[in-house]
């Protein structure tokens, strides 16, 4: 099998399934919590959870073996078993009579403010992994997960809180607006270079995405109004997919050099230029918990190539890709992500954000195991000096400057993605064609 080549795990998925269904049904309160969470983000409690641990004599390895998962050791000492090439949540497996179901939260500090005033968190705020036990019951816990770059299971002191925070901070408000976008790379570089000698690059990687998010956020409705209601419960954004950036074809590389600067590693490439225009490079993590999109504007006969790395020199012509940092700058700088995909009941959050005012397109991937529709693009004002190069380089008539003028551009949106049997890939030709439905010059708006 090719490396990139995703499976799919319609058994393993239905096995943890099950045994979610069992943990739940021991323990009414927790069943109760969890239902709320379901129906007022319009989500599936499958994707919140962060792991179960299992009594060790509830279940055989060799079982799970035959259902693809892949044994490991933990720091702490109980044993880890996992689906490789999926997006499914793993088992821990202990010498404990008490099973435990965990979710993963934004911020557990609100997650404990909502639902268990009384109860105390443990490990320091900032800290790599917090754990608050909510309910106990029926031999039974249930329990909430904070993750900021820490990939094990046990609370642990921490020695780079003061640091992380320092580097939150500084990240939340970077300069954004250069002279030039290639100064702005370069800074931006620079800027984690120096930020890398305090922290590691899972937890420097977890201050930078959070600070993506709150940007993208302060800029779109759609993400404003469906953070609320995540929020409202407690959970914030612990639902994320992926995240989706758009670049310039001069500044690709540095882009990608910025992703592999906080330990992010290339995955497949899509090469669709000779179909649609665009290329893209998904990177990921070692555990997976942050996956990017970057999107590019690729001609045919660069899509053998090895474009995230060998560059990429600036053509007259735009794509779809090209127009949109054109419009609105870089994603990396003033323009933010284009997207965040995060995972919900596809079908319920469209209807449930219908009723508050937001919109969905119709859906771009709808396969039983892959499901994507972003919301209606939200449009920016474009700022002169953008639209003036344009027309310099003969990149926009004046007609169409003029639209924008008075219209705006199409912008951002939140994308609603329902992943099942485990499957952690994309569908080229589905990217595609919402590719093509977003150009800003088209302004194809197409509603569910």
């Amino acid at each position: 099998m090719n490396a990139f080549d995703w499976n799919l795990f319609p058994k393993a998925e239905s096995f943890l399934q099950t045994r979610l269904d069992e943990f739940l049904s021991m323990n009414n309160s927790a069943t109760i919590l969890v239902n709320e969470i379901k129906q007022k983000t319009s989500t599936r409690i499958f994707d919140w959870v962060d792991h179960l641990v299992v009594p060790s004599d509830e279940v055989e390895a060799e079982d799970l073996f035959k259902l693809g998962f892949h044994e490991s050791k933990t720091t702490d000492g109980s044993i880890s078993f996992r689906v490789e090439g999926s997006i499914l949540f793993p088992l821990l497996i202990k010498n404990s009579k008490v099973p435990e179901l965990a979710l993963t939260v934004e911020d557990i500090d609100n997650f404990r403010k909502t639902y268990a005033k009384e109860k105390t968190i443990q490990g320091a705020p900032n800290a790599g992994f917090r754990k608050l036990e909510a309910i106990s019951e029926s031999n039974f816990l249930f329990s909430v997960i904070e993750r900021r770059g820490f990939s094990g299971y046990s609370v642990e002191d921490s020695n780079d809180i003061d640091s992380y925070g320092e580097a939150s901070k500084i990240l939340g408000s970077r300069k954004r607006s250069f002279s030039t976008s290639e100064e702005g790379i370069l800074e931006t570089e620079k800027l984690l270079t120096t930020l890398e000698s305090k922290l590691t690059k899972e937890r420097l990687a977890d201050a930078f995405f959070r600070a993506e998010r709150r940007y993208w956020e302060s800029r779109n409705n759609a993400a404003t109004v469906q953070k609320n209601r995540q929020d409202e419960v407690g959970v914030g954004w612990g639902n994320v997919d992926h995240f989706t950036f758009r670049s310039s074809r001069q500044n690709f590389a540095g882009l990608i050099r910025i992703f592999e600067l906080l330990g992010l590693n290339p995955r497949e490439r899509f090469h669709a230029g000779a179909q649609a225009g665009w290329g893209a490079q998904i990177l990921e993590d070692a555990d997976g918990r942050n996956v990017v999109f970057a999107d590019v504007d690729l001609s045919g006969e660069e899509k053998e190539a090895d474009f995230a790395h060998q560059g990429l020199e600036p053509r007259d012509k735009l794509g779809t890709v090209g127009l949109w940092v054109g419009l609105h700058g870089e994603s990396i700088l003033e323009a933010g992500m284009h997207h965040l995909a995060a995972r919900f009941r596809f079908d319920d959050v469209r209807d449930d954000l219908k009723g508050l005012g937001v919109g969905m397109m119709k859906p771009f991937s709808n396969f039983p195991f892959l499901k994507q529709a972003f919301t209606e693009p939200e449009k920016w004002r474009v700022e002169n000096d953008k639209l003036n190069l344009l027309l310099k380089r003969h990149q926009l008539s004046e007609e169409q400057a003029s639209a924008f003028v008075r219209d705006g551009a199409v912008a951002s949106h939140l994308e609603n993605i329902q992943r099942g049997q485990g499957f952690k890939g994309f569908n080229q030709t589905s990217v595609s064609a919402i590719i093509k439905w977003t150009n800003p010059l088209t302004q194809q708006e197409r509603y569910a």
